[in-house]
């Protein structure tokens, strides 16, 4: 069987400016930047790194999370029909052998 369904390709694409705290600190030649501050500024950057790749993948897991629940109501709804279909199936048999069963126990009476 073949399934047409939709797929999606999602990109995070950052800017040239992700490490501006650092180049404008280097930049800057009035102020005399210590080890201690870079190191900071290292660590600031790694956090802001971590925090946008958890903003990434927190925007991906919800996208996929209302993927799936609308393919469960989807189905659901399939399996809610496929139901009643059967339970139609079965009623039309029952009264189809009521009626043989009748039919072919029927006494005829001979007048």
């Amino acid at each position: 069987m073949r399934y047409n369904s939709e797929k999606m390709i999602v990109f995070s694409i950052t800017g040239p400016d992700e490490h501006k705290i650092i180049r404008d600190m280097k930049k800057d030649n009035t102020k005399e930047i210590d080890e201690e501050q870079m190191d900071l500024f290292r660590t600031l950057q790694i956090l802001m790194d971590n925090i946008r790749f958890m903003r990434d993948e927190q925007s991906f897991l919800l996208k996929r999370q209302n993927r799936h629940r609308e393919t469960i109501q989807s189905t659901h709804g399939r399996v809610l029909w496929w139901s009643f279909g059967q339970i139609v199936m079965v009623l039309i048999a029952c009264g189809f052998q009521v009626l043989y069963l009748r039919r072919f126990f029927e006494t005829k009476r001979v007048v």
